[in-house]
């Protein structure tokens, strides 16, 4: 995977101080600013679900992270979240 840049955008379970990999960005990230894109959320249960929507009225605001160690903090990421690279299914969202 190629990188352009170190900033991570974050929303909804990621934004909770509470959650533990909320903690692993704190401490291995800096905090850029507040961000939004045009898009809708929704409640998938323990967690919510962001879909872009380039043509409606609804953003979905979150933070933007300034992240110290790319790499390793999208291979964390990847882990907490889920993600199997290279593999359409169980994955549950896209990397954009």
């Amino acid at each position: 995977m190629t990188q352009k840049n170190n900033y991570l955008f974050v929303y909804g379970t990621l934004l909770d101080e509470q959650n533990e990999f909320a903690i692993y960005l704190k401490q291995n990230c800096n905090f850029y600013g507040k961000g939004r894109f045009k898009g809708r959320l929704y409640n998938l249960g323990e967690y919510p679900g962001a879909v872009l929507d380039e043509k409606g009225d609804n953003y979905v605001c979150g933070s933007i992270l300034e992240v110290k160690n790319i790499s390793e903090v999208l291979i964390r990421l990847d882990e907490y979240e889920g993600f199997v690279h290279n593999q359409k299914e169980p994955n549950l969202f896209v990397k954009l």
